[in-house]
């Protein structure tokens, strides 16, 4: 039941961030708002948790972005086995390990997205738009992200917990 509500999270987190129109939002261009979802669950919840909703999130966010395939799904799963290897040598309840993952969640999926299209033989080069859109990003990554993560474990833990409890 508990996967099941954590992919209904991530159904509405694809649908909120895929629907909300650019020119009305002032949202628009924010980083990845699965990123906090799958810190928290690699912090605060069990790494199979986590890996389950990175595996769902990461193959529904391909089916709908109509890129190469795979690559959200293996940002994601990069993002939370990354965030699960750091906790063995961090404490990761606190706000300055919540702002450097989500900080490094931000970054690995921009350099796996701009390597992918390097690869594919788009000429673009990382330039001053790129830098400067990835570095309004990361801004808004460090001020909210660990607020939203801190956020999701007061929201989403306890109805959670609530889930784990027996009847």
């Amino acid at each position: 039941m508990r996967y099941l509500v954590c992919l209904m999270v991530c159904v509405l987190l694809i649908v909120a961030q895929s629907a909300a129109p650019p020119a009305y939002s002032p949202l628009y261009g924010l980083y990845d708002w699965l990123i906090p979802l799958l810190i928290y669950l690699a912090v605060f919840r069990s790494p199979v948790e986590a890996g389950v909703t990175a595996l769902g999130a990461g193959l529904m966010m391909d089916a709908v972005s109509g890129g190469a395939f795979g690559l959200y799904l293996l940002t994601y799963l990069w993002i939370v086995a990354g965030v699960r290897i750091s906790l063995r040598f961090f404490h990761g309840e606190g706000v300055p390990f919540l702002f450097f993952a989500v900080l490094a969640g931000v970054l690995i999926e921009t350099l796996v997205f701009w390597g992918a299209g390097r690869v594919a033989g788009h000429a673009y080069a990382f330039g001053g738009s790129a830098a400067g859109g990835l570095a309004r990003q990361l801004v808004l990554a460090g001020i909210t992200g660990p607020f939203v993560v801190l956020g999701f474990n007061a929201v989403l833990g306890q109805l959670l917990i609530r889930l784990d409890r027996p009847v």
